[in-house]
């Protein structure tokens, strides 16, 4: 395999990469979406109160409710699209091909086609941070997650006691 083949199938590995990374930060954001739905039904529904509870248990709950908040924000961070910064003059992927006129792209196109090793190197390099700050997120998110539930379940202990 030569540097140019090794170079594309870098770059279509990572972008496999990122589904991956997008899949699993959707089925959290949806598991996340039941249970954070299931508490704000339950305070609304008034079957879940706090206002009779002691002071430690109020702030227990407050806490976890920072850290699910948190959580999702992070999710969120995770699934909003990259979509970079296009280089004026290059149609190295999608945002620089739709910021030039159609009647230019060939030309673009045409000049680039040369240097198709270095655009999927390029390429890959800018998924690949990507691809670890998707990861890097959704671990964060999971540890709020974590943490919120377990504070929620040590709060809904302590409240029955």
């Amino acid at each position: 395999m030569d540097a140019a083949d090794y170079a594309a199938k870098l770059l279509l590995e990572t972008r496999e990469e990122i589904v991956r990374a997008d899949s699993k930060a959707n089925l959290i954001a949806a598991a996340a979406g039941i249970g954070v739905s299931a508490l704000i039904g339950g305070f609304v529904a008034g079957d879940l109160g706090l206002e009779d509870q002691a002071g430690l248990t109020q702030v227990m709950a407050a806490f976890s409710a920072v850290l699910l908040l948190a959580g999702t924000g992070l999710i969120g961070a995770v699934i909003w699209p990259s979509t970079g910064d296009p280089v004026a003059g290059r149609a190295h992927y999608y945002a620089e091909i739709a910021a030039v006129e159609l009647d230019d792209l060939e030309g673009i196109v045409s000049a680039g086609a040369p240097e198709s090793m270095a655009r999927d190197l390029q390429q890959a390099h800018a998924l690949a941070r990507i691809v670890a700050k998707k990861y890097r997120l959704t671990r964060s998110a999971l540890m709020c997650f974590g943490l919120g539930l377990l504070l929620a379940a040590a709060t809904a202990t302590s409240s029955l006691a």
